[in-house]
C-alpha cells in the first residue's frame, strides 16, 4: 500500500472516529443504534465544552491524564481499516474520558450559572437551575427511548440467522 493511501485512509479514520461522538455514528446495530451518533446533542455539546476546557487548562494533572488516557483509547480505532470505521466497539474505552469531560463541562457550567444567579431573586434562580434540571432528564429521556424503542428492534435483527447454521458457516457437520 503506497503512502499516500495510508496516509488517506488515517485522515479518514481520524475524522469519523471524531465525527462518530457528535454527527454520524458507528453502523453496526450490534452497538449503537445504526448511524446515531455516540452522544446526543445535549451531551454532545457537553463533551465537547469539556475537551476543549481541558484542553486550555491542561496544566491540570487530571485534565492531562484523561487527555493522554482518551489518546490512547482512539487509538485501535485509528490503526484499522478506514472502510471499518466509525466503530464504536474499538473505542468503547474511551468512556471513562467522555464521562470525565461531560462532568468538567457541567461542573463550569454550574460555576457560570451560579455567577449569574448569585444576586438574584429566588423565581429567576428557580427559573435557571430547574431549566438545567430538565435538560439533563431530557437527554436521559431521549437515550432511553431510543435504546429501548428504536435500537431494541434493531439488535433482534443484528445476530438473525436465516439459512440453517452449516450453510451460514458454510461448514459440513456430520452426525
Amino acid at each position: 500500500m503506497p503512502l499516500q493511501e495510508k496516509l488517506d485512509g488515517l485522515w479518514h479514520n481520524i475524522s469519523s472516529t471524531a465525527l462518530m461522538f457528535v454527527t454520524k455514528g458507528d453502523m453496526n446495530g450490534r452497538h449503537n443504534y445504526p448511524g446515531k451518533p455516540a452522544l446526543n446533542p445535549i451531551l454532545g455539546i457537553l463533551f465537547i465544552i469539556g475537551l476543549i476546557m481541558s484542553i486550555k487548562n491542561f496544566k491540570n494533572l487530571y485534565n492531562k491524564l484523561f487527555l493522554f488516557y482518551f489518546l490512547i483509547s482512539l487509538f485501535p480505532a485509528l490503526m484499522t481499516y478506514p472502510w471499518e470505521n466509525p466503530n464504536m466497539l474499538r473505542t468503547y474505552t474511551v468512556l471513562p474520558s467522555v464521562v470525565y469531560f461531560i462532568g468538567n463541562a457541567i461542573i463550569i457550567l454550574c460555576a457560570v450559572v451560579h455567577k449569574i444567579i448569585k444576586n438574584k431573586n429566588k423565581l429567576f434562580r428557580y427559573l435557571i437551575l430547574n431549566t438545567l434540571y430538565f435538560i439533563l432528564l431530557f437527554s436521559c429521556l431521549y437515550e432511553l427511548r431510543t435504546y429501548f424503542k428504536y435500537q431494541s428492534e434493531v439488535f433482534k435483527h443484528s445476530f438473525q440467522i436465516k439459512l440453517p447454521l452449516e450453510k451460514a458457516i458454510k461448514v459440513q457437520i456430520k452426525i
